[in-house]
């Protein structure tokens, strides 16, 4: 079903949220449904939330992670739309980033680590918090992650606290 940003239906006061809500994604600006039960948890509460009347959007990147044979996947972003693949690490010891890239305006939708602990939380809070980097500046070799996080803490004054992506 498609849904507003407040997973409002065109039918007034009907809701919908999880696998059946198409939403505009506010990071891309893009039609968005995603199949993750993270994600129908989350929408839930907000619609939920709207449903009680606080007008509360959608406004998360979504994440998502996955350990299998000593090994952790984890994801975020929304990637529909994505034409470049950039790629830091070393696929053959299952350590790297790859930051799906929309060639057209030069914008990191999403990325997946894999044994990289920390690194996609620092990518989802900067694309939360409107800092992530162009993809040109990912690319360049002189580019570290980590120098994000005085930009993210500038934004959310809740970062400056945490210790989840240090």
């Amino acid at each position: 079903l498609k849904t507003n940003i407040f997973l409002e239906t065109s039918q007034k006061d009907v809701y919908a949220a999880g696998d059946v809500a198409t939403y505009p994604f506010w990071y891309t600006g893009a039609p968005a449904r995603i199949e993750h039960y993270n994600e129908a948890i989350y929408q839930g509460s907000v619609a939920g939330l709207n449903m009680a009347g606080k007008k509360f959007p959608v406004d998360n990147i979504p994440f998502f992670w996955t350990r299998q044979f000593n090994n952790s996947l984890v994801f975020t972003g929304v990637t529909k739309g994505w034409d470049d693949l950039h790629i830091t690490g070393d696929l053959a010891e299952m350590k790297f980033v790859a930051y799906y890239i929309r060639r057209s305006d030069d914008k990191v939708l999403g990325a997946a680590a894999m044994n990289s602990l920390n690194t996609i939380q620092i990518i989802n809070e900067a694309m939360r918090n409107g800092v992530m980097p162009s993809a040109t500046t990912i690319k360049n070799p002189t580019f570290k992650l980590e120098n994000l996080l005085s930009d993210i803490k500038k934004k959310d004054p809740k970062c400056a606290k945490c210790t989840m992506c240090q």
